[in-house]
């Protein structure tokens, strides 16, 4: 439990090329004297989730998804500087990437857990945004895969996210496009 005031709440809908994103930001121990808060550590969250709907079958979706990870930073260039697999255990593996995000080279490290055709979860273990998580899931729908992201972030990405929100839901819009594009593509 909370202590009172411990926790404010934000959120946003963000109508952005037919979808319609929720952002919430949530900021935690903000000590502002003036206002007479007491002093608290200074901790803050942000939550950022978008869809897409893919025109192919859950199982071939989220393999391509997997499988994909490697040929990113050669598809996507100007977003991905740097992308490898540096453990690989079945259904469990740790990512270097360095991502460009408004401008700035973010560069952490990964743990993914997959659960074939069903989801896939990643915390960042470390360097930029170390705690940040994100979760992947894949739907079934009439019209193929509803491929859902829900990303949650910690540390400069937080800052990242709130002072340039519309900017980093314009790249992250664009980019989750992209990646659907490309699975589309090569599931046929």
């Amino acid at each position: 439990m909370r202590p009172r005031g411990w926790m404010s709440r934000c959120g946003t809908v963000i109508p952005d090329s037919g979808h319609d994103v929720i952002v919430a930001v949530y900021l935690q121990g903000l000590a502002v004297r003036r206002l007479g808060a007491r002093e608290r550590p200074w901790g803050s969250m942000a939550l950022y989730t978008t869809e897409r709907i893919v025109r192919a079958p859950r199982e071939k979706v989220f393999q391509r998804w997997v499988n994909i990870i490697p040929e990113l930073p050669r598809l996507f260039p100007d977003w991905l500087a740097d992308m490898r697999i540096v453990e690989d255990r079945g259904n469990e593996r740790t990512m270097r990437c360095t991502e460009i995000w408004a401008g700035r080279q973010f560069t952490y490290t990964v743990r993914q857990r997959l659960f074939p055709s069903e989801r896939a979860e990643g915390t960042v273990i470390e360097g930029e945004g170390k705690g940040s998580s994100e979760l992947w899931t894949f739907d079934p729908v009439a019209e193929g895969t509803r491929m859902r992201m829900t990303f949650r972030t910690k540390g400069a990405m937080t800052l990242l996210l709130v002072l340039f929100r519309k900017r980093f839901a314009r790249e992250f819009e664009g980019r989750v496009d992209r990646w659907k594009q490309a699975i589309e593509a090569s599931v046929g």
